[in-house]
């Protein structure tokens, strides 16, 4: 772009995506990491996963796209006995500090895209998540956690996917634990859970 005598630029990337034009791609998840500090943490060069999926992309000659989201969480409640049901915002209670929360969804997004970088500790994330969930049940009596993923943009770039899980601006699912603690996931909106 020529602005009077000042030129700028902007990468093919940038333009299709700030201009949402539908190019009929999507984007392979390749690595989920959390942080509070994504600026830092991209470019640092200490990120291991960042590497791996930089080399990875390199050798099938793919472009690296950096995508950083923010997350509400909420959590779904049933008392059986009082025939009540909760949602409740984990930012207005507070059940979980923001380290807590950041890894909990973490764990969720690795275990339902189960990309391909993060293969290897497949056992060790849902092993975590099987933790958050029943300490989760066991202090705040909290049955299932539920997330729904959908940018605020039809951009194709944010038509998310896996080999595991096809390419989609929306996903929704959630996770639970059955009666023999083994961590259970459906897609879409879990049964009874109200809107706020």
């Amino acid at each position: 772009m020529n602005n009077g005598n000042v030129s700028e630029s902007i990468s093919s990337h940038n333009l299709l995506a700030s201009l949402d034009i539908q190019t009929g791609a999507h984007s392979e998840v390749h690595y989920i990491g959390k942080t509070d500090n994504p600026a830092k943490r991209v470019i640092n060069g200490e990120h291991r996963g960042l590497s791996d999926t930089a080399l990875h992309a390199m050798n099938y000659n793919q472009d690296v796209l950096l995508i950083s989201c923010l997350f509400h969480m909420r959590f779904h409640n049933k008392n059986e006995k009082l025939k009540i049901e909760t949602v409740k915002s984990n930012s207005m209670f507070d059940f979980l500090k923001m380290e807590k929360e950041l890894d909990l969804i973490e764990q969720c997004l690795i275990n339902y895209f189960l990309p391909y970088q993060q293969i290897n500790s497949r056992e060790n994330d849902q092993s975590r998540l099987r933790n958050h969930l029943v300490k989760l049940k066991q202090n705040h009596n909290v049955d299932q956690v539920f997330l729904h993923f959908e940018p605020d943009t039809t951009s194709d770039y944010y038509h998310l996917g896996t080999i595991n899980q096809p390419a989609s601006s929306c996903h929704s699912f959630y996770f639970y634990l059955d009666q023999d603690r083994n961590v259970m996931m459906n897609k879409g909106i879990a049964p009874n859970l109200m809107s706020e």
